[in-house]
């Protein structure tokens, strides 16, 4: 392996004596030109074309997907005075089917009020309106590394992005790039980010700022995992897990990560 860092590499297939002229984006490293390795050559032009299957793949899940939810609103639409709906509601977005959501519980609770069930759900969306787009950000009022409490509220001026992850979440950790260079990016433009920890430990949240080179922003935590007092006030029930709100504390979006939070930054601040 040609090894730029720990994340950036080319394969090679090398024979003795092969003596390799290499042309490489560092950004694409699936499309590097080798000269001089038949066998390194033939890994890489066939990328191109096993892409392509990858894609349909993804497009044919995605059309599947769609179509399963369909199936499975009008099942529950079909059905909202009955229990079973609680079992198939959860493979609905609660954002995307809100109104779905509202109808199943507004029949349910009106109908089997004592069921712990049904008063969950009804809990939950009641703790769903508190995060609605265009409702104030709940106060998130954490120390920091340092025993430093740092409100959330104390960036108010800035888009803020809430970011809710741990060293021990690997899809937060692989996200932590990305978070880089969009920090370095937008922060001169009014934009700034809150990470608020759910690990157990002030070693490992401390060891993964560090490691990441996170420590540009704002990090605060309970170390209480789970029982976070900012991941119940959210909602926060899988990491990693985004709010992005504007200069006045209101969330905007909620869930962005990757090309989608990139875009969203590009159409505030360009």
């Amino acid at each position: 392996m040609l090894i730029f860092n720990d994340k950036y590499y080319i394969i090679l297939v090398l024979n003795q004596g092969d003596s390799l002229k290499i042309n490489a984006d560092i950004n694409n490293l699936y499309a590097p030109e080798i000269k001089g390795s038949e066998n390194s050559s033939l890994i890489y032009n066939s990328f191109t074309e096993i892409q392509k299957y990858d894609e349909k793949i993804e497009e044919l899940t995605k059309k599947v997907e769609a179509e399963k939810k369909e199936y499975i609103r009008k099942l529950i639409l079909g059905n909202l005075n009955s229990l079973s709906t609680l079992f198939f509601i959860d493979n609905l977005d609660m954002e995307e089917d809100l109104e779905i959501y509202k109808k199943v519980d507004a029949s349910l609770f009106k109908n089997y009020p004592d069921n712990f069930l049904v008063l969950e759900l009804h809990n939950k969306l009641k703790e769903s309106d508190k995060l609605a787009i265009g409702s104030m950000a709940p106060e998130i009022d954490l120390p920091n590394p340092k025993g430093k409490n740092i409100k959330l509220s104390s960036l108010r001026g800035k888009y803020v992005l809430i970011d809710f992850w741990a060293a021990w979440c690997g899809p937060c950790r692989r996200e932590s790039p990305n978070m880089v260079k969009l920090y370095e990016t937008f922060n001169p433009k009014g934009f700034d980010i809150y990470s608020v920890s759910l690990d157990q430990t002030k070693k490992d949240w401390e060891k993964a700022i560090k490691k990441d080179g996170l420590g540009k922003w704002s990090h605060v935590s309970d170390l209480l995992y789970w029982n976070s007092a900012a991941g119940r006030a959210y909602g926060v029930e899988s990491i990693p897990f985004t709010v992005l709100i504007d200069k006045e504390g209101k969330i905007i979006a909620k869930g962005l990560r990757g090309d989608d939070l990139k875009a969203k930054l590009e159409e505030i601040f360009n």
